[in-house]
């Protein structure tokens, strides 16, 4: 079973927050696999008075932050882009370690 989430218009530090609370969340509930849709960056305006200059950096900075949160990082089993029926290079597939509770 896979939890999905839509980041669209979370910035870099409100994305990793909420990154790290789905994380738990879903352990808790026996997820298996999360799907973050970030996008491709490609509609991100600097200018936006709605979003960060760091929007577009998601897709980059999700897996090093996975990588690296000590109380989340254990939960992880891996980290790839999506297939492409699932978000393809616009989308994150997290696969969850499934003994680690």
């Amino acid at each position: 079973n896979t939890f999905r989430f839509d980041l669209h218009g979370y910035t870099l530090d409100n994305a990793n927050k909420k990154i790290k609370e789905i994380v738990i969340k879903c352990i808790n509930n026996d997820y298996k696999e999360i799907l973050l849709i970030t996008g491709k960056g490609l509609h991100s305006k600097i200018e936006s008075v709605y979003s960060s200059k760091n929007f577009s950096k998601l897709k980059f900075s999700i897996p090093e932050f996975l990588k690296t949160d000590k109380e989340i990082s254990k939960y992880v089993k891996s980290v790839s882009s999506a297939d492409k029926n699932k978000g393809g290079e616009g989308a994150i597939l997290i696969k969850l370690n499934s003994t680690i509770k």
